[in-house]
């Protein structure tokens, strides 16, 4: 359920959790999408897109706080640097991905 998936993006205790959780959290938000009375028009749905996108940049902000970085080793923060880049490009993707799909399918309005 999208539950199960908002609660792996804001207490994922790893980047790996939320990188797992990105791919299957928007396949079942376009199926939202496609089969929702609510969440089948843009004012709704973009409100929501923007919650989640939020919440993950809330979780890199997070772990790559100015105030705690520099005092990791180098290699910690390079790691956690890395994982958070492929965090956000991952969401991104993933996003361009579903929303081409909703264009192919043949509905007017896309989020």
């Amino acid at each position: 359920t999208l539950e199960r998936h908002f609660k792996n993006l804001s207490q994922g205790t790893r980047f790996q959790v939320v990188m797992d959780t990105i791919p299957s959290m928007l396949n079942a938000l376009r199926m939202v999408w496609i089969i929702s009375r609510h969440y089948n028009k843009d004012e709704r749905m973009v409100p929501l897109m923007e919650r989640i996108a939020w919440e993950i940049a809330e979780r890199v902000r997070k772990v790559i706080s100015v105030r705690s970085i520099f005092k990791r080793s180098s290699e910690a923060a390079k790691t956690s640097t890395l994982e958070a880049i492929r965090t956000l490009q991952l969401w991104k993707d993933s996003y361009f991905d579903i929303r081409s799909k909703i264009e192919a399918s043949g509905r007017d309005q896309r989020w």
